[in-house]
């Protein structure tokens, strides 16, 4: 059952129930009455956080008035912690991820013949931003990512830190957490990666292929390389930079849907906060009431002896 459904018929019965038995008070009045305090007390808590209770402007839009300071301490948590630079090349990046890496005929000709001379076949080029972009967005990379955001996730936010479940409900799907991760490597790749000379040896078999083409029309000949130790290096070298991706990334979420975003994640714990205040402000209502009654009788009884 909808927890939030379930937490307004609990207010609903419970001012029902005060307004029934108004006259005639008694238990049933007084700890429906305290139901219904605590019910709307705890509702206008709850509702105070993302908007404004009643129209009411003070202390209240919680979320939106401190939008800065909350985001200010969630980049520094996910950026030392969930997307820390050891997660990142451990979890999502723990495969092998080859693509075709393009190079001028003039390099592979130089390769051909260090490889017949039998010397070491290793080449100095700049790897294409497009090629790490490209790579990123292949279903089978993409797929693999994936699955290692999703099982990190369950041992992320199962190991008993609170903080931690709260954070991946705020970041939502495993899509979302994917698509700032790919955000933050595309970038880095574009604007520093891409500028710097690379240095990687051609495997045997690349070589044969290359021996096949190289009489060919194609301007670049192309071998399978592994990409992934390129990007450990952007994770490596440039793992500071996340701080300062992940603020314009969470700085182009508007206030409306940072809200809806944030609420749709914690709404059914925070329904059975207003269901836990009804039913503690019930049975403190009826455990007053019983107290009172004890100590009036008592004290008739006193008066009258």
């Amino acid at each position: 059952m909808n927890k939030r459904f379930l937490a307004n018929g609990f207010l609903g019965l419970a001012t029902i129930g005060s307004i029934a038995t108004f006259k005639m008070g008694g238990l049933i009045h007084h700890a429906c009455l305290a139901a219904m305090i605590g019910g709307c007390a705890d509702w206008f808590a709850v509702t105070a956080l993302f908007h404004r209770p009643l129209g009411i402007k003070y202390r209240t839009e919680i979320l939106k008035n401190n939008r800065e300071r909350l985001m200010t301490a969630l980049v520094e948590y996910i950026s030392t912690d969930l997307l820390s630079a050891e997660n990142i090349l451990e979890d999502f990046l723990g495969q092998e991820l080859k693509v075709q890496i393009p190079i001028p005929k003039s390099i592979a000709q130089s390769v051909l013949d260090k490889a017949v001379a039998n010397a070491d076949t290793q080449i100095k080029i700049k790897i294409p931003a497009e090629i790490i972009e490209s790579a990123l967005k292949s279903e089978r990379i993409r797929s693999m990512m994936l699955n290692g955001i999703s099982n990190f996730k369950k041992e992320y936010a199962s190991n008993g830190v609170q903080l931690r479940a709260a954070v991946m409900n705020m970041l939502g799907e495993d899509e979302q957490i994917l698509k700032m991760l790919e955000g933050f490597l595309i970038q880095m790749a574009r604007e520093k990666f891409s500028e710097e000379i690379h240095e990687f040896h051609v495997p045997p078999e690349s070589i044969d292929a290359m021996k096949q083409n190289l009489d060919s029309n194609l301007e670049n000949l192309t071998f399978d390389l592994d990409v992934r130790p390129f990007l450990k290096q952007i994770v490596t070298k440039y793992h500071g930079e996340i701080p300062k991706y992940l603020t314009n990334y969470l700085n182009g979420i508007s206030d409306e849907d940072l809200t809806k975003l944030v609420e749709s994640k914690v709404d059914d714990d925070l329904q059975a906060i207003r269901i836990n205040g009804a039913i503690v402000g019930g049975l403190a209502g009826a455990g007053l009431f019983l107290i009172a009654h004890v100590f009036e009788i008592s004290f008739s009884h006193f008066i009258s002896g």
